[in-house]
């Protein structure tokens, strides 16, 4: 369990980035010698501790499901020790290549906790350097799942490296590092190009003016009738200072601004017409129907640009929705409240500015978690991303600092822009390289009250070249997979077949 909090504390609300690397050395030195089945269990319980301390912010939706998805993801640490134990036993990799298997079983790991069943890509290593930089650019190659093998292959190679050392006390002999010292090579390695791309000049295209507002609406208020009149006068009020402060290109409101469908609602249409025709378009959240005739109506998660004559100049729909609280599960009914699901979106929608000429995609709260999301917004000519979320759900909580950290990955990966809007939650700018920057704060420097910032990003020019990753995507996680589905049936078997001899 110790390797579970150790793990823990690099990420929000801590953030000891550094203990990543050698968080996992305790578990991994414990599976030796053990047992399948044991190794199982160890892993799941270090996974359980991580887990119960990283998304306990779920018990504010429910208590069910953060034990639940605690559970769930521990089962994918259970198998990576189950994993590392059998190699151990088998000792046919050697303690030189040991290490850099282990790294690639975990990456695939990864990326299937990212991906099965719609998947939970929360918090993947990579995710803990999000102020290491120069070691995040790696990203640009082969996605967050490569930096997470990297950040692994320093623990698999520290903890062979101690397991030697232990036997050569008893033995009075001094081993060779060679596998420490070949994680530390590769992780300089990247390293320094890392540093060279962060300190190599960048082509630049225009700049952009853009205002953030968050208005700040307490979950338990956002769709009571009392409170819809507050809703519209906090969105006045932080437009007109934004506009007054300096006259933005862009005006971005987060996910579900308004209190009811924009297209439908004269009141919410009143509110956006009368603040567009100040000069600026509004970019905003809101719910969506479809109705047809003898079907029930469809809903929409939406983003909608309003252009300055008050017409909707574009729509999207998530693509990606969240399970049991966007769209309910078959025969899960009975774990969630929501009555009704959301219906998936199916077009990557770029949105148009025409001066400064940007092009623009929005990811809808989780989606900006789901790298293949975003990765299709860039391939589809999108120069900056917007992610526009409500963190409001699990507030007060670490969830929303957690939530930023994502688009710091997808800023990395595409080498373009991010920015978050947020109803609560961290509303700031993104660079290319994935640098925080001009984050909103209220008048009390809190990061989740009523406040808008107006920020200058810096847009990659259209004909821009697009990053290895953008172009081949995640090449490295599926491939990991396999490896790592394969390793998890061979101890599998090979438990099995000592259990039979």
């Amino acid at each position: 369990m110790v390797a579970g909090v150790l793990l823990g504390l690099a990420f929000p609300p801590v953030e000891w980035g550094a203990l990543a690397f050698v968080a996992f050395v305790p578990l991994l030195l414990i599976v030796r010698g053990e047992g399948a089945g044991s190794a199982f269990r160890l892993g799941w319980l270090a996974g359980v501790a991580q887990w119960l301390g990283t998304v306990f912010w779920l018990h504010h939706v429910s208590w069910f499901a953060w034990l639940g998805m605690s559970c769930y993801c521990a089962l994918y640490t259970g198998l990576f020790a189950l994993i590392a134990a059998r190699l151990w036993r088998t000792g046919q990799l050697g303690r030189f290549l040991l290490p850099p298997v282990l790294a690639v079983a975990w990456g695939g790991l990864e990326w299937i906790r990212g991906t099965f069943c719609t998947g939970f890509a929360w918090l993947p290593l990579a995710a803990s350097q999000h102020e290491n930089l120069p070691l995040l650019q790696l990203a640009s190659w082969g996605g967050s799942y490569l930096v997470s093998a990297l950040i692994m292959w320093l623990n698999g190679a520290l903890a062979v490296t101690l397991h030697e050392y232990r036997l050569a006390g008893a033995e009075r002999r001094r081993p060779a590092n060679t596998a420490l010292l070949l994680a530390l090579l590769v992780l300089a390695l990247v390293w320094v190009q890392g540093l060279r791309a962060l300190r190599a000049p960048q082509p630049t295209g225009p700049l952009l003016k853009v205002a953030l507002v968050q208005p700040g609406i307490p979950q338990m208020e956002k769709w009571t009738p009392e409170a819809v009149e507050t809703i519209y006068e906090r969105l006045r009020n932080l437009t007109h200072a934004a506009l007054a402060a300096d006259k933005p290109d862009l005006v971005i409101w987060p996910e579900t601004a308004v209190p009811d469908d924009i297209r439908t609602s004269t009141n919410s249409y009143d509110v956006v017409l009368g603040l567009v025709t100040n000069g600026a378009p509004i970019l905003l959240g809101s719910t969506d129907t479809e109705h047809r005739d003898l079907e029930r109506p469809r809903y929409f998660n939406s983003t909608f640009l309003f252009a300055t004559n008050g017409v909707i100049a574009g729509n999207y729909d998530k693509q990606h929705l969240v399970a049991f609280g966007e769209y309910i599960p078959p025969l899960l009914g009975w774990l969630t409240p929501i009555e009704d699901s959301f219906t998936p979106g199916t077009n990557s929608r770029v949105f148009r500015l025409e001066y400064p000429a940007a092009g623009f995609s929005t990811l809808i709260c989780f989606e900006d978690t789901v790298a293949e999301v975003a990765r299709g917004f860039v391939r589809a000519g999108a120069q900056v991303l917007v992610n526009m979320s409500n963190d409001a759900w699990f507030d007060p909580s670490s969830a929303s600092r957690q939530h930023m950290l994502h688009s710091v990955l997808r800023a990395v990966e595409n080498r373009v822009p991010v920015l978050r809007s947020c109803n609560t939650g961290v509303s700031c700018c993104i660079d290319r390289f994935g640098r925080v920057y001009d984050t909103a704060t209220d008048a009390q420097g809190r990061a989740s009250g009523p406040a808008f910032r107006n920020t200058l990003v810096s847009l990659p020019p259209p004909d821009a070249p697009q990053t290895f990753y953008t172009r081949h995507g995640d090449w490295f996680g599926p491939g990991a997979a396999g490896i790592a589905g394969l390793l998890a049936l061979a101890a599998l078997w090979r438990r099995k077949k000592t259990e039979t001899d």
